[in-house]
């Protein structure tokens, strides 16, 4: 054998000869590091197959509520409607507790929100709304909620309070089919608080963002109302 390959082989047995001493010496942190590898992995596969299985229990309980709120909005017969309304909310307080980060809770709070609106709780309604938009900012329902959450404190009379949300929607979800909408009502009302430096922002805010929107169409409308009758300047 050549003198090179001699050497070769020698150090390749002095390379193993310290890998299994250091192997040796260290064993059990290697363990306890492959034990905890090992436990991580089953961990998140079970917690991954529980948040499955939660999700899909919800979704169902879910539409069970949504069926519910559906009959409590068909139902004419007073009494029945009463016992309906109460099945109801019970339903959906329990899938909103019982699956608060899932599927379910957030459709939950969306029913009871229009359940809500439709007795004309408006603070109830509101706060169903904003609590949606909170836990769950990801969902197509985040801005639809805002919306709904700015209406009702129109409703109330607490124009500010519609403002912020209003405001929070067309920040975040500029891509909402209710953008235009948003900026129509913001618009709508600055002017009713005769604050037309804001309300001129917002229907000009439409016209830049969304020319085409039926929204804009109104809201020029309303730039040339509020120049005929002199409260802000011609272009």
């Amino acid at each position: 054998m050549p003198v090179n390959l001699q050497h070769k082989a020698v150090e390749d047995k002095r390379f193993v000869d310290k890998l299994e001493r250091f192997i040796h010496r260290r064993q059990i942190i290697i363990w306890a590091v492959l034990i905890i590898m090992i436990g991580a992995v089953v961990t998140y596969f079970i917690w991954s197959e529980r948040n499955k299985r939660l999700t899909e229990s919800s979704a169902v309980l879910a539409e069970e509520g949504q069926d519910l709120y559906f009959q409590w909005l068909s139902e004419k017969d007073e009494k029945k409607k009463g016992e309906l309304e109460d099945k109801l909310l019970e339903k959906l307080k329990i899938i909103i507790r019982g699956y608060p980060h899932q599927y379910g809770g957030q459709r939950a709070l969306f029913i009871r929100g229009n359940f809500y609106f439709n007795k004309k709780n408006w603070e109830k309604a509101a706060g169903d709304y904003i609590d949606l938009s909170k836990s769950f900012p990801g969902s197509y329902l985040a801005g639809i909620s805002l919306y709904n959450a700015g209406a009702s404190y129109e409703e109330l009379g607490k124009k500010d309070k519609a403002l912020k949300y209003y405001g929070e929607l067309i920040k975040k979800y500029k891509d909402s089919p209710l953008y235009p909408r948003t900026l129509f009502s913001m618009g709508r009302i600055y002017e009713i608080k005769s604050d037309y430096t804001n309300a001129v922002k917002y229907y000009n805010k439409l016209e830049d963002d969304k020319p085409s929107s039926n929204w804009t169409k109104l809201a020029r409308n309303r730039m040339i109302y509020l120049q005929i009758n002199k409260k802000i300047k011609e272009e």
